[in-house]
């Protein structure tokens, strides 16, 4: 929900950029969001800053104030009832000194949770308390990791002190806007400030100054320092919502070290006292230690700490966590499975992973993502990886799966499993699935289509790997009901007529009632970018050009990123091409501009003139990865001298390494002095990788030569038996295979199924694996579909997005 500048007093989204609600943008329209984008290169000036300040301190002041003195009132009435013990019998005076501070910290943390809830956000003291509400031992724990790591920064001299004070000064704020909890919001903290620390440290220290000077004046002085207790902690929002913006989610994650290095710091922290203080009192301070010691794990329950040493006795590995954890990859995919805020292709890789990881540790979740997921992808992934698992305990789901599950190719997978299983309690139900009617279309080779019942099949084949003699059996009908006495074959018949129909019936949906909800700023961004994917659905003027002023005029760059995407369908419409050569041009996003890279496949003078700017002037290397291989794969000579230009310049490794591929794919004696030249001019690191791939792009480019010259001089008409053997051969250039798979897409030979999906999982040339794809989609052929599932994973968007489409083509036949 964005929010709207009168809502709080004519302060700006500059002023206060609120973190937004983050959507998933995938291939294919899936469900979880993109990481936030960087949206400016520095920080506001000192002056700027205290003026953004100072409006949201106005517009705030009371619901911030009446937070500040509840948080008062508490600590005192929570103390005066701490002290109760201490007034039945002096020897309590210890469980009081106790309760006073866990009193003083509880509600600290539980007001200024509140607080920092408040200040981006207009709210009452009510709604902060109740959004905050349950948030408390974690922002306790926080505050505490944050404490003891800058003491213990401290106790270490001054400067490191200084230097952590700086790094970790937005955990807090990160927890409340990002839910990042623990360690986790300190490390990104630093993150975020890393690269940016003196500016931070001098706008603070400007800050510090003046509050100093204020509460330095006679009388009023402190009165101004209760008022403006709030002021630095929006000065201190402000400089968190910045950085991010600066940041993203783009920066490196600091080692596994950094975590170790702020554990070590934080035990000193706590420790480096006691040990004084034991210093100083000598032995009598030993009798205390227990005590003091106890103490602060009190204060420390929600923290386990964990050493493992490896049998050879290498390095001791410490970890901090809030239970027992497993390390290790199948611990990693088990959460990625189970964790709704990850897109479904992610989940569904995850299952892939763990099927194929061999570790019965992932049986349970697997289960649970079988049960709940409502992605039906997800669900058939799991199916499928508890079969490869052959998993016992996983009958019992996979066969509530076989008779209940909505998706045809669940059930599918489930009775598939079963069959790996081999378990005798299977056999009944499959027997059952023997009869389950559903079905799925697929062409034949005289371009009709039938209808094949892919569950009843999986289950013989299934009670035939158990040794179960099966057959498919007929459909049962509900009873009481006629059987028609038109048979099915006939029917199948005249599906020859209507499959020569140039246009089927579509389902339309309301575009009124979706452009309602796109242009309603009150709703949330998932259900504006879920209008937005339905309006795609429609393939029409009036929903374009909805599409199209979302993309102009909406404020928020995630729901223009999924307008772009939207709109890449309409590249043969001029309108639908200025709107996205706009966005790739001039949108502020590089997300939007991002997607606009993606969704534009024209290849006019105007678009192309574009991508050649985008390469040259875009601040974002991803954007100019993008531009670079959009002028390779269109084989313009103008276009190879923008690249040639670009790679003397360009600095990103990988974007580099884009431009030589690009370059590669354009060809010509000047593309490949330039990768030559390019191999002598690198350093450092990325020297490898750069090397490796000029020498990858030399070679193609030598390889094509002679088969360029063949097709000059003639133009060869090849049979299908030669095309088959065309598409996986590895001795001709990959323009030559793809030239065959084309080829093969077209034949309407179900014949050359295994030849496109061999050509879709092993070819390395991510050219060569969209026309696979594209192939496949056009053959219908419902045995490609699983290769094509596992191909919405592939590491290229193009193939992504092309096996996510004939994915689309299987379900709209279905």
């Amino acid at each position: 929900m964005t929010t709207d500048d009168s809502d709080f007093g004519g302060i700006s989204e500059e002023d206060l950029s609120v973190p937004p609600s983050v959507e998933p943008a995938g291939v294919a329209a899936s469900s979880s969001e993109p990481p936030k984008p960087p949206a400016r290169t520095e920080l506001s000036g000192i002056g700027a800053l205290l003026g953004k300040t100072w409006k949201v301190f106005k517009a705030r002041f009371w619901t911030l104030i009446l937070i500040l003195l509840l948080n008062m009132l508490l600590v005192v009435v929570g103390s005066a009832i701490a002290v109760i013990p201490t007034l039945i019998s002096g020897s309590l005076i210890f469980v009081s000194v106790i309760l006073i501070v866990l009193v003083i910290f509880y509600v600290m943390a539980r007001c200024y949770a509140a607080l920092f809830y408040a200040i981006p956000r207009d709210c009452g003291l009510k709604d902060a308390f109740r959004e905050t509400k349950g948030r408390t031992i974690s922002f306790l724990w926080i505050m505490l990791l944050q404490v003891s790591i800058i003491m213990g920064g401290y106790f270490l001299f001054v400067i490191p002190g200084i230097v952590l004070s700086i790094w970790l000064l937005f955990p807090l704020y990160i927890f409340i806007e990002e839910d990042e909890r623990g360690m986790n919001s300190l490390i990104k903290s630093m993150g975020y400030v890393r690269g940016h620390g003196l500016g931070v440290f001098i706008r603070l220290f400007v800050l510090f100054v003046i509050m100093v000077i204020l509460g330095a004046i006679p009388i009023a002085g402190v009165f101004l320092s209760l008022i403006l207790t709030p002021f630095p902690l929006i000065f201190s929002y402000l400089l968190y919502s910045e950085l991010k913006e600066i940041k993203g989610d783009s920066f490196v994650q600091p080692s596994r070290r950094w975590k170790v290095g702020f554990i070590a710091i934080a035990i000193i922290g706590p420790l480096t006292p006691i040990i004084v203080a034991i210093l100083m009192i000598g032995t009598a301070g030993l009798t205390m230690l227990p005590m003091l010691m106890s103490g602060m794990t009190g204060m420390q329950n929600e923290m386990t700490i964990q050493m493992r040493n490896s049998n050879n006795g290498s390095t001791t590995n410490l970890k901090i966590t809030r239970a027992p954890v497993q390390t290790g990859s199948v611990t990693a995919d088990i959460k990625t499975l189970l964790s709704k805020d990850n897109r479904a292709f992610e989940r569904g890789q995850a299952a892939m992973k763990l099927g194929n990881s061999g570790d019965q540790k992932a049986v349970k979740a697997l289960i649970t993502a079988l049960d709940k997921d409502e992605s039906w992808i997800v669900r058939q992934n799991t199916a499928e990886a508890l079969g490869r698992l052959k998993a016992k305990s996983g009958v019992a789901p996979l066969i509530n799966k076989l008779g209940q599950d909505k998706s045809v190719f669940v059930r599918k997978a489930a009775a598939t499993a079963l069959g790996e299983i081999k378990n005798k309690i299977a056999i009944g139900p499959l027997k059952k699935a023997l009869k389950d009617p559903a079905t799925v279309s697929t062409y034949k080779q005289d371009g009709s289509y039938t209808n094949v019942r892919s569950v009843a099949i999986a289950a013989e084949e299934a009670l035939k790997k158990m040794g179960v003699a099966a057959n498919v059996q007929a459909p049962e009908t509900k009873r009481g009901a006629a059987v028609p006495k038109a048979a099915p074959i006939k029917t199948r018949e005249s599906t020859t007529a209507r499959a020569k129909t140039p246009k089927t019936k579509k389902v339309t949906v309301d575009t009124e009632k979706l452009s309602a909800i796109i242009f309603d700023r009150g709703k949330t961004t998932k259900e504006r970018s879920a209008a937005i994917r339905g309006l795609n659905n429609n393939y029409d003027k009036k929903s374009m050009r909805v599409i199209i002023k979302v993309l102009k005029e909406d404020p928020e760059w995630n729901v223009r990123q999924y307008a772009t995407l939207g709109l890449g369908k309409y590249s043969d419409d001029s309108d639908a091409r200025d709107a996205m050569k706009s966005a790739l041009a001039s949108d502020k996003s590089v997300w939007v501009r991002r997607a606009a890279a993606q969704a534009l496949k024209s290849e006019d003078h105007s678009t192309i003139n574009t991508f050649i700017k985008a390469l040259e002037e875009d601040k974002d290397s991803v954007v100019r990865g993008y531009s670079a291989t959009y002028l390779g794969n269109i084989k313009k000579k103008y276009a190879a001298t923008a690249l040639i230009k670009a790679l003397d310049k360009e600095k990103n490794t990988r974007t580099r390494i884009n431009i030589i591929k690009a370059l590669a794919a354009s060809g010509g004696e000047r593309a490949a002095a330039t990768i030559k030249k390019s191999l002598n001019n690198n350093q450092g690191k990325e020297k490898a990788f750069i090397t490796q791939a000029g020498r990858d792009a030399l070679k193609k480019i030598k390889d094509e030569k002679p088969a360029r010259r063949v097709r000059k001089r003639v133009k060869t008409n090849y049979t299908f038996e030669q095309n088959i053997k065309r598409a996986t051969d590895m001795g001709i250039a990959w323009v030559d295979r793809s030239e065959a798979i084309r080829a093969l897409g077209r034949s309407d030979n179900k014949g050359a199924t295994a030849t496109l999906v061999k050509a879709l999982e092993k070819d390395p040339e991510a050219f060569v694996r969209r026309e696979a794809a594209i192939a496949l989609g056009r053959l219908g052929d419902v045995k490609a579909f699983t290769p094509l599932n596992m191909a919405i994973y592939d590491e290229d968007q193009g193939v992504r997005e092309e096996s996510y489409a004939s994915l689309q083509k299987f379900l709209k036949k279905k």
